[in-house]
């Protein structure tokens, strides 16, 4: 069945990337639409994306779980990860190889990025962890 019949809130059409995180949560990365996190005990549906500030980009390509939170690659603008209930961007600065995130995996202590046309990074989540690659 079409999951409008569970929650028509979802605007988006072009889906690109599906995240259980448990059985409660489903986050679904979108093609220009940003990101939506559904609540499925309460059938509850919120919508991140980059008018709202949560996000660099509305193109969202993949996304995993690791131990220091959710991780989401955007198309141009780097990764986005959700932890304690917000968002931090990761870019340049933070050690990816590019902006163009198309791959997203967690193989720990690395969650490793794909990216269109500038290879693969290793992000070590120990670093992270112990509070040096990517402040709060």
């Amino acid at each position: 069945s079409s999951f409008d019949w569970i929650n028509p809130g979802l605007e988006a059409r072009n889906i690109i990337m599906l995240l259980p995180v448990g059985s409660d949560e489903l986050w679904i990365g979108t093609y220009g639409k940003g990101l939506y996190r559904w609540h499925r005990p309460d059938n509850r549906l919120w919508r991140y994306d980059k008018a709202g500030g949560a996000l660099g980009d509305d193109w969202v390509l993949g996304g995993t779980a690791a131990a220091t939170g959710l991780y989401f690659g955007t198309f141009g603008a780097g990764v986005s990860r959700y932890r304690h209930g917000g968002f931090r961007r990761l870019g340049l600065r933070e050690g990816l190889a590019g902006l163009d995130i198309s791959a997203v995996a967690y193989a720990p202590p690395y969650v490793v990025f794909g990216t269109l046309g500038a290879g693969v990074t290793l992000f070590d989540e120990t670093l992270s962890l112990a509070g040096f690659a990517v402040p709060e």
